[in-house]
Formats: structure tokens, C-alpha cells, sequence
């Protein structure tokens, strides 16, 4: 596994362009338009230390201008913005690609689930229709000729 790097296609080893990259940091997967392949992103752990020597960084310039020095000016927000600068031009080449792992279930471990309920079960065609759609179909038991069903907050509102 690699930590740094630019970010390449699991499947076919294409390499992503960094300005994709940059977008991809914040998604959950990556389908590549070369193969097709769909792969997880993931960001390297070195991030996050890198996040936060660009932080330790960025106070330390600020105290060393502000107490140090005694003196701040706009060039010292510039000095300060460099340690972000650098973490964000850093974590571009942080972002790495994996094929994802599908769990392996023996079909015992199916069928066992199966029988019990935990498990996917296949759907009838009287299943496929959603709960309002039913509703909406029958009146129910305590609509009688002529009468719609409608659900006792409905039935409120009416009156």
C-alpha cells in the first residue's frame, strides 16, 4: 500500500489527475473512466500529522512574530499561511485508491440466514408495491360503501 504518491486506478493503473484529485479527498468512491472499475478512497494516515504540524507550525510563526519580534504586519499572515499552503499542496498526493473488499458468505452461512429472516430474502410482486401505494388502493375494514379511508390525522383536519 502506498501512502505517497499520486493516486492511480486499482484495475488498470491509471493514474488520476491532481485537480481530480483534489475533489476525490472529499467523495466516498471512484469509478475510473478508463475501465470502469469502482475503487474506495481513502486518505493516507500521514495526514493527519501533517495537519497538524501545519497547525503547531502556523502558531509557532504566530507567537514567534507577535511576543519574539513584537511585531505584525500583513507579511506575518503570509508566514503563517505557509505551513497551510504546504498541507494543502501535500495532502493532494495523500489520497489513495483500493479495490473494495466484498465479504465472502459460505452459501450454509446464506441458506442458515435465509431460513431464519436476517437475511435477503427474494421479493413477490405484492411486496414491490410501497406501503401508501396499499393505502391508497384499499379503503380498509372500517370504510364501508362510499367512504374513503383516510388516516386519522387526515380524519382531523377534515372536521
Amino acid at each position: 500500500m502506498r501512502y505517497i504518491g499520486i493516486p492511480a486506478c486499482p484495475y488498470c493503473r491509471k493514474r488520476v489527475n491532481l485537480i481530480r484529485t483534489w475533489s476525490l479527498k472529499r467523495q466516498g468512491e471512484y469509478q475510473c473512466p478508463r475501465c470502469g472499475g469502482i475503487s474506495n478512497i481513502f486518505l493516507s494516515p500521514l495526514v493527519y500529522v501533517l495537519a497538524l504540524l501545519a497547525v503547531f507550525g502556523g502558531g509557532a510563526m504566530y507567537f514567534f512574530y507577535k511576543f519574539v519580534l513584537d511585531d505584525i504586519s500583513l507579511k506575518t499572515a503570509l508566514y503563517v499561511f505557509v505551513p497551510f499552503a504546504a498541507f494543502f499542496l501535500l495532502s493532494l498526493f495523500m489520497v489513495y485508491l483500493e479495490k473494495p473488499v466484498l465479504k465472502k458468505v459460505s452459501k450454509e452461512e446464506y441458506n442458515k440466514r435465509r431460513a431464519s429472516g436476517r437475511g435477503p430474502r427474494p421479493m413477490t410482486g405484492q411486496e414491490t408495491t410501497s406501503r401508501s401505494q396499499t393505502q391508497a388502493i384499499s379503503p380498509g375494514p372500517a370504510a364501508g360503501p362510499g367512504t374513503t379511508a383516510l388516516p386519522a390525522a387526515q380524519k382531523r383536519r377534515r372536521l
